[in-house]
């Protein structure tokens, strides 16, 4: 399926120009309830899920997408509120993985003891921990992918990268933001002549009748 990253032109550039796509530590991402999704108040619950956390963050990474590349909002948050660019790319469907928003916590009863358990339904349960987030983060239309953290950078230290390539991550579009610089664009545009397979570029303006951020063509 065809997922987008949105990102300020300085990060975008070095993942176009270096063909691979930072992955998020779990501890590091921005959501301060991201897999905090149980009603409980008690300790046993609280301390088990803070061990899941702990312990699924030192084995796997996260790679953020959104589904549509529409909408303003996630532009302004993003990609430097539309000086920035959005990456399509082609991720396995069995890759990526949805984002389920709710109102409120899933009840205690309703996971815990499947979680705490060797049951065999323990593993659809921590993913739909894994995958659970609050209504309010609803315009971004996540789908997620966990890569493994098996290799850090050995210049980057502490942080991780997954490479593009047909069975991860298959650059197809690069979207340059409606204030994207011109220059900014001559950077990425020759980034991409070195790529042996075509990659559309595309570039973005304002819906003169939906909130929405749409497809232009440039003066010629």
């Amino acid at each position: 399926m065809l997922l987008y990253k949105f990102l300020p032109s300085i990060w975008a550039i070095e993942a176009i120009h270096r063909r691979r796509l930072k992955i998020s530590k779990i501890g590091d991402l921005n959501d301060p309830y991201e897999l905090d999704v149980i009603a409980s108040e008690n300790p046993v619950v609280i301390d088990s899920l803070k061990g899941f956390k702990r312990k699924f963050g030192m084995m796997y990474g996260m790679a953020c997408f959104s589904k549509f590349m529409k909408d303003p909002v996630i532009w302004a948050h993003y990609a430097d509120c539309y000086r920035g660019l959005c990456l399509g790319f082609e991720v396995p469907d069995e890759k990526a993985v949805k984002v389920n928003y709710v109102l409120d916590k899933i009840p205690e009863q309703e996971l815990w003891e499947g979680l705490a358990s060797d049951d065999p339904t323990r593993e659809k349960i921590a993913n739909r921990v894994l995958t659970t987030k609050y209504q309010s983060w609803q315009y971004e239309d996540e789908f997620r992918v966990f890569p493994d953290l098996h290799e850090p950078d050995p210049v980057k230290l502490g942080m991780y990268f997954a490479d593009f390539g047909p069975e991860t991550l298959e650059l197809r579009e690069v979207i340059f933001g409606m204030d994207c610089d011109q220059t900014i664009k001559a950077v990425v545009v020759k980034l991409l002549a070195d790529y042996s397979s075509g990659v559309r570029v595309i570039q973005t303006g304002l819906s003169p009748t939906r909130f929405e951020v749409i497809e232009i063509k440039e003066p010629a």
